[in-house]
């Protein structure tokens, strides 16, 4: 009787149950069936578009030369040639991000030309002001330096770029301009100098400040005017520093806070880069982790700059710093794909040309370049395909000219993109022709089609006055002898007539001679004894 009391009460209560429940089953049935598969469906759609969108960032990219680019995780990059300044990688490299100790770099910088300029030497001493803390707060980087404290500028410089100690550039700016912030506007017209338009600072330690704001392309050329000066290359490469001791201090050393060349600092030693050279780190909350560095292997020389890097948990537990990594996988990947090729040897001889006014038998000479051009090539670029393109600055040089003259240029080409370009020199001299010159002026002279006009005139007129002169002549000799024939025929009518007014008187005709004049009787007749007396008379004077 109980026990079927108990089942009737269970049913009852199952029952009850089903009522109640039957709403959320009916909705649980058929509607959350279709709903379910609603749901599956977009959320195969969503994953779908998810693996989309996966696979397009999954999705290498290529660089300008069209190779497969690392993957990198740091919001700002630019990785170039520093020979070239051919760009490798970039992401973002105009955007504005927060440089952090990175700024150090251009405060450093005018230290450098300073003591480079004799404006203070490196030697000199500096007393650290009160004011040598401001905009510092605890987290900021510091080597210990404290009011009051004396060190050289040299030290300062080795606290700045190594320790990178934010009270080091505020002593260093109150030293060099008075003030700090007369020399952060000196900072500001430096970098404007450099050609930096999306750079403006507000302090001389990059701790996070309005307006304050940097890029990595600005940081680039910043990077390598401050790379250029043997002091800052020297300091920014140091690995550690012993700062001598102060008036405040015991001796200090100082590690370089760069990884890829020092184990001992802050950020430990499992970034180190055997083929990486200076610059300086950079850290703060808002800016991440920042790095200016360089690097060189075969011949290939890098500069990169990571601006906005975070951190991760690496498979052996260790905190991988992307500032750092980003930067060696950059490398890592140009050196694997870029090399140096000489395209064009100095002793290469790439054309000859003929000169005016040379001797006929050293007419020509012979063009090689000023100097070697090398090319930093992409591994998928046949170095065989470059072009040579050859501008004279004279069309049709003339002679002399001296051994390794400059006659033109020789630009290295491909695609249609400048490479290279040198100069181009003689390879001999050639001395001038003083017959080769006549020749060339005659031929230039004679070129002229009125030369030729004004000639043929005065053969004309040479040809007429000559006809003109043997015409007259011709007359003139006819008019002569005419006058002689009359002149011989008037003298031969005196003549006969003379002969005939003589002849009725002797009765005998007198001989005339061939000019018409009458002979002497007596001229035949000879004197023979006055002959013998004129012989004798010359014997007795010769006896004598």
């Amino acid at each position: 009787m109980v026990k079927s009391f108990k089942a009737v009460i269970v049913l009852l209560l199952l029952s009850f149950c089903l009522w109640f429940l039957q709403p959320v089953i009916h909705v649980w049935a058929e509607p959350a069936s279709e709903s379910v598969s609603e749901s599956s469906d977009s959320e195969e759609k969503e994953n779908g578009e998810e693996t989309e969108e996966k696979e397009e960032s999954v999705k290498p990219e290529t660089n300008d030369d069209g190779l497969e680019m690392p993957t990198l995780n740091s919001k700002s990059i630019l990785l170039l040639d520093r020979d070239s300044g051919k760009v490798l990688y970039s992401r973002n490299p105009d955007k504005k991000m927060e440089p952090a100790s990175l700024t150090k770099i251009v405060t450093c910088l005018i230290a450098v030309e300073a003591i480079e300029a004799g404006t203070i030497s490196e030697d000199e001493k500096v007393e650290a002001s009160k004011h040598c803390m401001d905009g510092l707060d605890e987290e900021s980087s510091s080597t210990g330096i404290v009011p009051g404290e004396r060190l050289t500028m040299k030290d300062l410089l080795y606290c700045a770029l190594l320790g990178s100690a934010g009270e080091a550039c505020n002593i260093i700016a109150e030293s060099l301009a008075g003030n700090i912030s007369d020399f952060v506007e000196a900072m500001n017209e430096r970098v404007l100098d450099l050609g930096c338009t999306g750079t403006h600072f507000v302090n001389t330690h990059g701790m996070p400040a309005n307006d304050h704001y940097s890029t990595a392309s600005d940081m680039m050329l910043i990077s390598a005017e401050a790379m250029s000066h043997p002091l800052f290359a020297e300091i920014c490469n140091t690995v550690s520093y012993t700062v001598p001791s102060t008036n405040k201090s015991d001796e200090r050393i100082v590690y370089n806070s760069n990884a890829l060349i020092c184990s001992q600092g802050i950020y430990g030693g499992n970034f180190l880069y055997s083929y990486a050279a200076g610059i300086k780190t950079g850290h703060t909350a808002a800016a991440g982790y920042c790095l200016s560095s360089t690097a060189e292997k075969d011949g290939v020389r890098l500069m990169c700059v990571v601006m906005g890097g975070g951190t991760s948990i690496r498979d052996d537990m260790a905190t991988d710093f992307q500032n750092f990594s980003d930067t060696i996988h950059l490398y890592d990947w140009a050196f694997e794909n870029y090399s140096y090729y000489t395209i064009l040897h100095s002793e290469d001889l790439v054309k000859e040309i003929s000169l005016l006014y040379a001797p006929s038998d050293d007419s020509t000479v012979t063009l090689h370049p000023e100097k070697d051009i090398s090319v930093l090539l992409p591994s998928n670029v046949n170095p065989e395909d470059f072009e040579m393109r050859i501008s004279l600055y004279e069309e049709n040089p003339a002679a002399p000219v001296d051994a390794d003259e400059a006659m033109g240029d020789i630009t290295v080409t491909l695609n249609g993109v400048d490479y290279g370009k040198a100069k181009l020199l003689t390879t001999s001299s050639v001395d001038v022709s003083q017959s080769q010159i006549l020749k060339a002026q005659l031929r230039k002279a004679f070129g002229h089609t009125w030369i030729w006009l004004l000639l043929l005139i005065i053969l004309i007129f040479i040809l007429l006055y000559a006809f003109l002169v043997i015409n007259y002549r011709r007359k003139r000799q006819r008019q002569l002898q005419r006058k002689r024939q009359q002149a011989q025929a008037r003298v031969q009518q005196k003549t006969q007539q003379a002969r005939s007014q003589m002849a009725p008187k002797t009765g005998k005709m007198r001989d005339y001679d061939s000019s018409g004049r009458p002979k002497d009787p007596n001229a035949d007749k000879h004197d023979y004894f006055e002959e013998f007396f004129r012989n004798e008379e010359k014997m007795n004077k010769k006896h004598r």
